[in-house]
């Protein structure tokens, strides 16, 4: 044996069943340096414990708490998860199981923010994509007549808002890779649950105009409190024109995206973070001070609606209504007077409160446990969610978009 390199070996004698010697090595020795294999093979037992933790921790999954799931049959019935799983081999080390959920959470919301995000982002790129055609196109006489003319404006609405949230939806719903049958059900809601739902969405939407009315009227002398102004083209013909303008076409489009792929595709996190994040976004959308706290408030309860009848055409309809009643008085200005004009609007606003009132009391009756929805498995809150979802860079980017343009159209009036 070389004498630069060799063994220290304890119970040479000993012989083990294979009639081999069994050698226990503690330690290496190169010439005067002995390396002690103690410590080494310590680490490495300590090594294989850790894979061992790894692959005893159970596989985190998130519920996909969907509309019309096959599972649960609707929110009607008890809560059943449908989950996604992810793989085993790519799970952090985590003590704590706990841990590892939370570390999931965050990594799920903040990719559902990100989709939802660029989503949004694409809407404003065929906004300012379409901007920039119509008016190379306004060098043309005819062309630039037709679009300060009030009919055509309105036609030109419609055309951007199914091309940017028509789009914009489609697109989330290809990066996530789901359909949106499969997020929010389509089923007409029960006839018992319809009218209240309704009586109780256009009566809070009068609430949400004198909760507005009241934050304009405390901050008027220091915000700038402007909107975009569309005129009304004359005859039946210009309200039919002005009726799909502001009603028809903003209750489908906006509720496709908003209630229907936003906030479908948040309901696996839990449904009052849906509802929120979804009605903040959808007030965001509006892009000015005097639209974005009605919209806020509005979009929360025609989310809790949709939710509570299991039905998108629930939203769609208080959607309509509360814009269309909207329109009806607009256009009964002229004809009224603003003295007239304003005691209808109070005899509107009082009815339709009283109204809510009494639908909201129908539901309570018919269902017990209105407005309490069910605990998830997930541990992490919706403070918390929101956090992860505002910090995702999309959503960032979003965000600082929209609040250069309320800056733009508030300031420069």
């Amino acid at each position: 044996m070389n004498d630069d390199f060799y063994l220290d070996k304890e119970n040479e004698n000993n012989v083990g069943e294979d009639n081999s010697p069994e050698y226990s090595f503690n330690s290496v020795q190169f010439g005067d340096v002995e390396i002690d294999l103690t410590e080494e093979k310590q680490t490495e037992e300590n090594q294989n414990t850790r894979f061992e933790n790894v692959e005893n921790q159970p596989t985190f999954s998130t519920e996909q708490n969907s509309f019309n799931s096959a599972q649960n049959g609707g929110f009607n019935q008890p809560f059943q998860p449908n989950y996604y799983s992810y793989q085993q081999t790519y799970q952090p080390y985590y003590e704590n199981s706990d841990d590892l959920k939370l570390y999931y959470e965050k990594k799920a919301v903040k990719k559902t923010a990100n989709h939802i995000g660029l989503g949004l982002l694409l809407f404003y790129v065929i906004l300012y994509a379409f901007s920039s055609v119509l008016g190379f196109l306004c060098l043309n006489k005819e062309v630039y007549n037709f679009v300060n003319s009030d009919a055509g404006n309105l036609e030109l609405n419609i055309v951007l808002s199914v091309l940017g949230f028509g789009i914009a939806g489609l697109f989330i719903l290809k990066l996530q890779g789901t359909r949106l049958d499969n997020l929010v059900s389509f089923a007409p809601p029960k006839k018992k649950t319809l009218l209240p739902a309704i009586m109780v969405g256009v009566g809070f939407c009068y609430v949400a105009n004198i909760v507005v009315a009241l934050f304009q009227a405390r901050f008027q002398n220091i915000l700038p409190f402007t909107e975009p102004e569309f005129g009304k083209p004359n005859g039946a013909l210009g309200f039919i024109i002005s009726t799909l303008s502001v009603a028809v076409a903003p209750a489908l489009i906006e509720e496709f995206l908003f209630r229907g792929v936003i906030m479908g595709s948040l309901l696996k996190f839990s449904k009052p973070f849906a509802i929120f994040v979804s009605s903040l976004l959808f007030a965001f959308i509006h892009g000015n001070l005097v639209q974005i706290p009605f919209a806020f408030l509005v979009g929360l309860v025609i989310g809790t609606m949709v939710i509570e009848t299991n039905s998108f055409w629930t939203g769609v309809i208080i959607h309509f209504l509360n814009n269309f009643v909207s329109l009806c008085l607009d256009y009964l200005n002229p004809v009224l007077g603003e003295d007239m004009l304003g005691v209808l609007y109070l005899f509107l606003l009082a009815s339709f409160i009283v109204i809510g009132f009494f639908g909201y009391y129908i539901l309570s009756i018919r269902n017990k446990k209105l407005f309490s929805f069910e605990k998830t498995t997930h541990i992490s809150g919706s403070l918390k969610k929101f956090g992860w979802f505002s910090s995702s860079v999309a959503t960032i980017i979003f965000y600082v978009i929209t609040c250069i343009e309320i800056g733009l159209i508030q300031f420069s009036a």
